[in-house]
């Protein structure tokens, strides 16, 4: 998951680029009177206690090839539609630069649109004027304070940042959609039954969750959890470069953590290279390359063509996961 703004870029924050933003951290006396000094075992620790916890999503802030900050939802609670936004900046060389706007902006409309977030909470120190004028430019409302913070919260009808014409939310397959479902998996997949690996899903048992706009399926995607994977066993979406799938993809991440998996992967034919870019720019790694599996899955499903995209024999899968507790 990317999120481009105007000068700077939310990209995941994996381990590395946890570690290049706190070699520059310097702590900002406005939030604090410690002195930051780095160790490379309490940040490896830092990153896998905060970074991995299912009820956050992180990201680094980039410009110019420089992690710059780190940014966050954390308590993310889907059920209540609601989270509360953090974030940091490296050191005084990055601030007063709108870099910290521009990152929150990224973030509450990814929260907005893509996840169905409703509510957005967040704190300051009260004499951090510099974070509580951000918060409230954005359009933050002040909400509360106690000895040492000022809370904020933030409501998806009243932001006025957000584009009304993209919004979308997420939901699960419900009765009201499951002929749709079935429908758009026959259309795209040939029938109502998937295979993959030889292993045979109906569409019309697997949990599933779908992008809607204006009571419209605009994206759907499907999953089976079995012990500690979670495998993603279909994904469409019908408007492009709107981030309906990789929202699709990141409450399943958000799910399969939850059930305590340790693994996401899905499988995808040789043909498919639009889908084989997409996966390893969203953070999956090829894992596994099956040679002529496709032979074997015709015989569970016939139905499957032999041609593919841009005339390619469709013969192989190709495997590919991420890891969730690396």
């Amino acid at each position: 998951m990317v999120l481009k703004g105007k000068s700077i870029t939310l990209t995941p924050y994996t381990s590395d680029n946890c570690h290049s933003f706190y070699r520059t951290y310097i702590a900002d006396p406005m939030m604090t009177e410690n002195i930051f000094v780095y160790n490379k075992e309490k940040t490896d620790t830092y990153y896998h206690n905060k970074v991995m916890d299912p009820t956050r999503i992180f990201f680094a802030i980039s410009h110019e090839d420089s992690i710059i900050g780190e940014i966050q939802l954390k308590r993310i609670d889907f059920h209540n539609k609601c989270a509360t936004l953090s974030i940091i900046l490296s050191n005084d060389s990055v601030k007063n630069k709108g870099f910290g706007t521009e990152a929150e902006k990224l973030l509450i409309e990814y929260a907005f649109n893509q996840l169905d977030i409703e509510t957005i909470y967040a704190d300051a120190v009260h004499r951090n004027t510099r974070s509580r004028h951000v918060l409230e430019k954005i359009g933050f409302e002040h909400i509360n304070d106690d000895e040492i913070l000022t809370y904020y919260k933030l409501e998806k009808s009243s932001y006025e940042g957000h584009n009304k014409d993209k919004l979308f939310h997420i939901i699960e397959i419900n009765e009201k959609y499951k002929g749709n479902v079935i429908n758009i998996i026959s259309e795209n997949w040939g029938s109502n039954l998937i295979v993959t690996k030889g292993k045979v899903y109906n569409a019309e048992e697997l949990p599933g969750l779908l992008a809607i706009s204006n009571e419209n399926i605009i994206g759907l995607i499907t999953y089976y959890i079995h012990e500690t994977e979670c495998e993603i066993v279909s994904l469409i979406s019908f408007e492009e470069n709107k981030g309906v799938g990789t929202a699709l993809i990141q409450r399943v991440l958000t799910i399969a953590r939850e059930a305590g998996c340790k693994r996401l992967f899905l499988i995808t034919t040789n043909d498919n290279t639009r889908a084989i870019r997409f996966y390893q720019k969203r953070g999956f790694d090829f894992a596994a390359f099956y040679r002529n599996e496709i032979l074997e899955s015709r015989k569970l499903k016939p139905q499957i063509p032999l041609i593919g995209y841009d005339g390619i024999p469709i013969l192989h899968e190709l495997e590919f996961e991420m890891d969730l507790y690396s």
